[in-house]
């Protein structure tokens, strides 16, 4: 649908740029003789239309001519936008650079008409300067078709729209298709050498810098771009708050509270839905938020409350508690097995409600809550979602006890001398009464704590040199698992050239040369999700083409241990005969322990790490009616 508008210079934008229709029917007249591209089409009237349109083979000042040819256009945009696809697709055609719109598919005119300003979109451009932006890929454009310099620009374009239905934020990637723009030169271009093009990508938004070096008068823009927005708020909002809730202090900023349960509605495109989270404290055994005070459970409400354990027996938080996973309940007022927590939900107005344990090691840190008014938004389909952001805030619960923990001990070292790791736990659980109390305005002191009478015993057996050697079987794994990945890639390469072999042998080898000098903590989990993400399905992609190649990469499976997804050798090695050591070290302690138990019963607890450690309680104090001696 074209508008109705004379077409305008941008006086921002410095290069000439008129709509010209002229690529477009020369694709049409080359194609409509013998191509079955557009069999069924009317063939015999297009070219009469087209006839009938001298005007549109020039460039088009005024863009009301456009509504003298509807039909013509409509058949010409129709290889553009595909009408099985145009219900789909927010695509636009527009004046190259100039955002003056020729022809959008519905989405798109929804999103943003074509006679919409454009100050409230935001672009990942700095000081979302647009104008830079179209200056610098104007320019690029120049360089590759006269300067014979191809630049990519690996950097997508990203589009922050507020959308009028929700107010919420959403995210589009804007993908620009240049193929139907022709530049024009009056005169022929001045060189630039290539240190100067270098120089100019080191700063690409500096527009006077790069009008300084191609003349702007010298070139025009004839043609139309196609502008396709892809919908990627889910990963670009997930990605967001992954950020977000690395910042240190996040649990505790209030504004960046508010910001995440805001992204956290654009994902599930809900303006109404609550965040809530929580953790468990097991030391008082409680469904807590402690000095978290923006963390507000939506079950707890108030920061300073705490409920009981037996405050959610029989709740759906006991059952996400028990089964380990997400309890979704679509319509509470339908839910059959209410408690008083449901009820108090309820109460609140919420009628639609998820409930996720936040797993760290198995164990159940805390819960994300996701609540909406109205019933039926969050359920089974959207729960995939939930999962992705799951991750993200059990990070963020982790780091919330880990600064319990850590603001107790600074109070313990304050109040007390250095104590034993085994009783510690005593101390911490007196440190967290005394915080409450101060948070609470008590002029309180930590509680005298005593073990009268008891006697401790440590013993440690470490393996020496282990994390040294661990570290070199890792980098081994490492080593023979990148190699064999780039022989595979190099034998396809043999029968397939493809742009995006060459980008994974280079990122391989790349790979390679960092790992032959040492690893880091991180570097084994970034192989292994490159190995799984990337080059993984390349190579299912490779077997299912083409039989020569299926032996080749079946015979790279052999290798990679089916549960990891990669080579798995020498660390099992390692990790075999570190079992062995310590289950013969185990078993002997466990038979001097119960040779021990007949002389004093003593608490005893022991801990497998490379070793074994283990520490002895000993002391009246710790059993009944049985007096100890010296």
């Amino acid at each position: 649908m074209s508008k109705n508008s004379t077409h305008q210079k941008d006086a921002t934008f410095p290069f000439k740029s008129r709509l010209n229709l002229s690529l477009l029917i020369r694709y049409w007249e080359a194609n409509l003789e013998n191509n079955t591209i557009f069999a069924g089409y009317p063939a015999d009237r297009i070219k009469e239309m087209i006839a009938d349109a001298p005007e549109l083979r020039e460039p088009i000042e005024d863009l009301n001519v456009l509504n003298k040819h509807k039909e013509l256009l409509g058949f010409l945009m129709s290889v553009v936008f595909p009408p099985a696809l145009v219900d789909q697709d927010i695509s636009a055609a527009l004046v190259p650079f100039l955002f003056q719109g020729v022809y959008a598919t519905p989405g798109y005119e929804r999103l943003l008409p074509l006679d919409r300003e454009l100050q409230d979109v935001v672009a990942n451009i700095p000081t979302n300067d647009m104008n830079a932006g179209k200056v610098m890929h104007a320019c690029t454009m120049i360089l590759e078709k006269f300067y014979d310099t191809r630049i990519p620009i690996d950097k997508p374009i990203l589009l922050t729209i507020k959308e009028d239905s929700t107010g919420l934020d959403r995210i589009y990637k804007l993908e620009i298709d240049a193929r139907f723009v022709e530049i024009l030169a009056k005169k022929k271009p001045a060189p630039i050498e290539k240190d100067i093009i270098k120089f100019l990508m080191q700063h690409p938004y500096d527009t006077a810098l790069w009008t300084k070096y191609i003349d702007t008068k010298n070139f025009e823009f004839q043609g139309f771009m196609i502008f396709r927005l892809v919908d990627v708020t889910v990963q670009e909002m997930l990605s967001s708050i992954k950020y977000d809730l690395l910042e240190k202090n996040a649990i505790i900023k209030e504004d960046l509270i508010d910001m995440i349960e805001q992204k956290v509605q654009a994902i599930f495109n809900l303006p109404d839905l609550k965040l809530g989270l929580a953790y468990f404290d097991p030391n008082n055994n409680v469904i807590s938020n402690h000095t978290a005070t923006v963390w507000n459970s939506l079950a707890v409400g108030d920061a300073e409350a705490k409920l009981s354990c037996e405050d959610f027996r029989g709740s759906i938080y006991e059952l996400a508690f028990n089964d380990q996973r997400p309890v979704i309940i679509e319509d509470l007022k339908e839910y059959d097995r209410k408690t008083t927590i449901e009820h108090k939900f309820l109460d609140l107005g919420i009628r639609n409600i998820a409930v996720a344990p936040l797993l760290y090691d198995g164990e159940v840190l805390g819960c994300l809550e996701l609540a909406n008014p109205q019933e039926g938004k969050i359920n089974a389909i959207t729960a995939n979602k939930l999962e992705s952001v799951l991750p993200m805030f059990t990070t963020a619960v982790k780091r919330v006890i880990d600064e319990l923990n850590t603001e107790a001990r600074a109070l313990i070292q304050q109040e007390c001398t250095a104590i034993h790791p085994t009783v510690e736990w005593r101390f911490i659980e007196a440190a967290y009464e005394l915080l409450d109390k101060k948070r609470k305005g008590e002029n309180a002191v930590l509680e005298e704590i005593v073990f009268p009478d008891v006697y401790p015993l440590y013993g440690l057996n470490d393996i020496r040199s282990s994390s040294v050697v661990r570290n070199a079987a890792i980098q081994d794994d490492l080593m023979e698992n990148l190699e064999a990945v780039q022989e595979v890639i190099n034998a396809i390469l043999a029968f397939h050239k493809m742009p995006i072999l060459d980008e994974i042998n280079f990122r391989v080898k790349k790979e390679i040369d960092k790992t032959k000098h040492g690893i880091t903590s991180g570097d084994e989990s970034f192989i292994m999700q490159f190995i799984k993400s990337e080059v993984d399905p390349l190579f299912t992609h490779f077997a299912n083409l083409d039989k020569s190649l299926a032996q080749i990469i079946e015979n790279y499976r052999k290798k990679i241990n089916n549960e990891l997804g990669i080579v798995y050798h020498k660390r099992k090695d390692f990790e075999d005969s570190v079992t062995m050591i310590n289950q013969r070290i185990s078993e002997y302690l466990d038979k001097k322990e119960e040779e021990a138990q007949q002389m004093f019963p003593h608490y005893f607890e022991k801990y497998k790490t490379d070793g074994v450690e283990f520490n002895i309680y000993i002391g009246e104090s710790l059993v009944k009616d049985l007096p100890f001696d010296m």
